[in-house]
């Protein structure tokens, strides 16, 4: 687990995810043809931007670094 926490909190990883997320999302856009089922519309728009918001909410739970407005309440109350 500690591994794949250092690696999402990687700059690189962060700009991998952005470029996939931008082919992934521009590519229905430009290659519909009018044809596709609803089911289709939903394996290509909506998985992939669960799949992004996941990936993120372990980025967010990654990162380690204290919460400044957290610290500056204890701070106060001591």
């Amino acid at each position: 687990m500690r591994n794949l926490a250092r690696v999402l909190r990687q700059h690189a990883f962060h700009l991998l995810l952005l470029a996939v997320a931008l082919i992934v999302f521009v590519k229905p856009m430009v290659l519909t043809t009018g044809d596709e089922g609803p089911g289709r519309v939903v394996l290509e728009l909506f998985v992939p931007w669960a799949l992004v918001i996941v990936v993120l909410l372990l980025v967010g739970r990654s990162d380690d670094t204290p919460d400044p407005a957290t610290q500056a309440g204890e701070q106060e109350r001591d």
